[in-house]
């Protein structure tokens, strides 16, 4: 996927599942969108949705993509005494014409 620099208001909706591809419970949990590009590490609050069915999502604000170039992307699912973190992905960003 490629965004362009600068945008905003894109969804990320994300469907946390375990190793079995069960949906998480995220009840109590809070999940964090992380990510890293040449411009370093961001850790991003992501808004829960629907728990039961492990349904988070994270609305891209301002900033968010004002630099070029790969994000490589994990979640991290904290419910306190215990943290899980999902599988790698990553996206583009493009500059602006």
């Amino acid at each position: 996927m490629t965004l362009v620099q600068n945008d905003t208001g894109i969804v990320f909706n994300f469907n946390v599942k375990d190793e079995n591809n069960l949906n998480v419970d995220l009840t109590n949990a809070t999940v964090r969108l992380i990510w890293l590009n040449d411009a370093g590490k961001s850790v991003k609050t992501c808004a829960v949705v629907d728990a039961a069915n492990g349904m988070c999502r994270y609305v891209v604000a301002s900033g968010d993509l004002a630099a070029v170039g790969k994000y490589d992307c994990e979640l991290e699912v904290d419910f306190g005494a215990t943290r899980l973190t999902t599988n790698k992905f990553s996206f583009k960003v493009r500059s602006e014409l």
